[in-house]
C-alpha cells in the first residue's frame, strides 16, 4: 500500500501544464512541472510554432534567484545563461516549421516555496521586430530532507522569489605571496557576498613601484590606473564565496619587496553607499575549490580574527584627515550614487580605466592592420577613430593620442577609415569612445558594427544580439 502511495506521489510530481499563445501564425508550447524537490534536476521544453519565418529570432526567459541552469538542446541555437536570464537566439530560423529547444534548472538544496516563469519569443515579420508573450507559470519547489537549514522563498512587491540566505558580509585579502615564476607577487581576496547582489566593488591600492594586471575577476570590470586597481561588478556573481586575484609586476629590480595593500569592499545598502574594509590573512586562499572547501576556510578566517565583524560604514564624504586610513575611506566613494540607476551612469565613465579587449594592452606597440583581412566572426564592435580621403601615415597620429593595440584600415565608399578594438558588447564600446575623447582630442570617436567582417548598422547589431542602444 505504501509503494501505491508513493507511485501516485511521484507520479503528481510529473503532471506537465502547458500554455500556449499565438500571434498570427506563431505559437508557443511551455511545460513544466507543478512541483519538484529541492536539488533535484527539472527538465524544461519550449515548443515554437514559427510557421515559415526564417529570420532573427529568441526566446527569453527570467529565472528566479536560486536557480542553475544546464543546457540541452538548442536546435542550433546560440544557447547562454547570464545574469538570471535564459536566451535562446538564432540569426537564422531552422526551415522546420517546430522548433523545439530544453534545459533544466536545478533548484539550490535550500530552496524551498513558489517561484514563477514567464517568456517572450521575438522575431522579424516583414522587417519589423514582434513578440509572443508566454503567460506567467508557476511550479512548487519541495523542501529537501538533505537541507540541514533550508531557505524559506518569499516574494517581494514585485513578486520576484527571495531566497533566505545568511546576510553576513566579510572581505579577506591573502598577503600577496611571491608567483611561481618569480616574476611577481599574486594576491587573492576571498569575498563573502552575504545580501549584496548588485552594485559593489574591490577597491585596492597598490604601492609604488607596481603594476597590477588582472588573473581572475570573476566577471567583473577590471581597471587599474594610477595606483588604483579596481573589480567593479553590475551584478555579483550567484556564488556565495568567491575569488578575485591579480598580480603584481615590480616596475624595476629596485622595487621594496613585498608589497604591502590595502583597500575596501563598497557596495550600495538601501540606495546608499556603504564599505567594509578588506581584512588582510597569512592563510592560504585557493583560486579554485569547492563550496564546501571555501566555506571551512571562512570558517577558519572568522576564527582567527575574531568574532566581532566590523560595522558596516556609510562612505559619505568626510572632511580630510591626516591618516592614509581616513583618506582611503573618504576617497572610496566620495561622489556617491544617490540611486542604483545613478551608479550604473558612473559604472559607464568608469569604464575609461579598463582594460577594454585583450588586444588593447598598456605598453603594447601599434599595429596598423588591413581590413577585411582582420573581420572578427559573428557579430561585433569597434570604434572609428579617424577617416581620410587619402592614406595617411596613422602611426604617427596614433602615437600621439596613445591609442595602443591594433588599428583596422578599411576603404568604405570612397574613404581610408580607421577604427580600433573588437567588442562583443556595444556598452563596452560606447565606455572606450567615452575614454578617448575624455583622455584625448579625438572627439569625433564613434561605435561602428560588424557582422563577419562586412559594416552593418549598430541598431542592426543591437536587435540582433539582443542590446540595448543608449546614449
Amino acid at each position: 500500500m505504501r509503494n501505491i502511495i508513493y507511485f501516485f506521489s511521484v507520479a503528481g510530481l510529473l503532471i506537465l501544464s502547458t500554455m500556449i499563445v499565438s500571434a498570427q501564425d506563431i505559437s508557443v508550447s511551455y511545460s513544466l512541472p507543478g512541483q519538484a524537490q529541492a536539488g533535484d534536476k527539472i527538465p524544461v521544453k519550449v515548443v515554437i510554432h514559427k510557421g515559415k519565418h526564417s529570420d532573427f529570432a529568441r526566446f527569453k526567459q527570467k529565472i528566479p534567484p536560486g536557480f542553475k541552469v544546464e543546457p540541452g538542446q538548442s536546435a542550433n541555437s546560440d544557447f547562454t545563461f547570464k545574469d538570471g536570464e535564459v536566451n535562446f537566439i538564432w540569426l537564422k530560423l531552422p526551415a522546420q516549421e517546430n522548433i523545439t529547444v530544453e534545459y533544466s534548472l536545478i533548484p539550490d538544496i535550500r530552496l524551498q516555496g513558489v517561484f514563477r516563469f514567464s517568456g517572450i519569443f521575438s522575431y522579424i515579420n516583414n522587417g519589423e521586430r514582434e513578440e509572443v508573450t508566454v503567460p506567467e507559470k508557476s511550479i512548487t519547489i519541495l523542501a529537501s530532507p538533505q537541507a540541514s537549514a533550508p531557505g524559506v522563498a518569499t516574494t517581494s512587491g514585485g513578486g520576484a522569489p527571495v531566497v533566505a540566505t545568511d546576510s553576513r558580509l566579510v572581505v579577506y585579502r591573502q598577503v600577496p605571496q611571491k608567483a611561481k615564476d618569480g616574476s611577481g607577487w599574486i594576491v587573492r581576496i576571498l569575498v563573502k557576498r552575504g545580501f549584496v547582489k548588485k552594485l559593489a566593488r574591490v577597491e585596492e591600492t597598490i604601492p609604488s613601484g607596481y603594476i597590477a594586471e588582472n588573473v581572475e575577476g570573476k566577471g567583473s570590470i577590471f581597471s587599474y590606473r594610477s595606483g588604483q586597481l579596481k573589480y567593479i561588478w553590475m551584478t555579483m556573481p550567484e556564488d556565495t564565496l568567491f575569488v578575485v586575484a591579480y598580480k603584481l609586476l615590480p616596475v624595476d629590480k629596485n622595487t621594496p619587496e613585498p608589497p604591502h595593500v590595502t583597500g575596501i569592499f563598497s557596495y550600495m545598502m538601501k540606495d546608499r553607499p556603504a564599505s567594509k574594509k578588506i581584512i588582510p590573512v597569512r592563510e592560504k586562499i585557493p583560486l579554485h575549490a569547492s563550496g564546501k572547501e571555501y566555506a571551512s576556510l571562512l570558517a577558519k578566517l572568522d576564527k582567527a580574527a575574531g568574532t566581532q565583524r566590523m560595522a558596516e560604514t556609510s562612505a559619505q564624504p568626510r572632511r580630510e584627515s591626516n591618516t592614509t586610513a581616513s583618506k582611503q575611506s573618504a576617497t572610496a566613494m566620495t561622489t556617491p550614487p544617490a540611486t542604483a540607476a545613478s551608479l550604473e551612469k558612473n559604472q559607464a565613465r568608469t569604464r575609461e580605466e579598463t582594460k577594454i579587449v585583450s588586444e588593447n594592452k598598456p605598453g603594447q606597440p601599434t599595429e596598423i592592420v588591413q581590413h577585411p583581412a582582420s573581420a572578427a566572426e559573428g557579430i561585433y564592435f569597434r570604434v572609428q577613430v579617424l577617416a581620410t580621403r587619402n592614406p595617411v601615415q596613422i602611426e604617427s597620429y596614433i602615437r600621439k593620442h596613445h591609442i595602443p593595440g591594433k588599428i583596422y584600415r578599411e576603404e568604405v565608399n570612397g574613404l581610408f577609415k580607421y577604427t580600433t578594438g573588437t567588442f562583443t558588447l556595444y556598452k563596452d564600446a560606447r565606455a572606450f569612445v567615452s575614454h578617448l575623447k575624455e583622455t584625448t582630442d579625438i572627439d569625433s570617436a564613434f561605435v561602428t558594427a560588424y557582422d563577419n567582417g562586412k559594416r552593418i548598422s549598430v541598431r542592426e547589431a543591437l536587435d540582433r544580439t539582443g542590446q540595448k542602444w543608449f546614449k
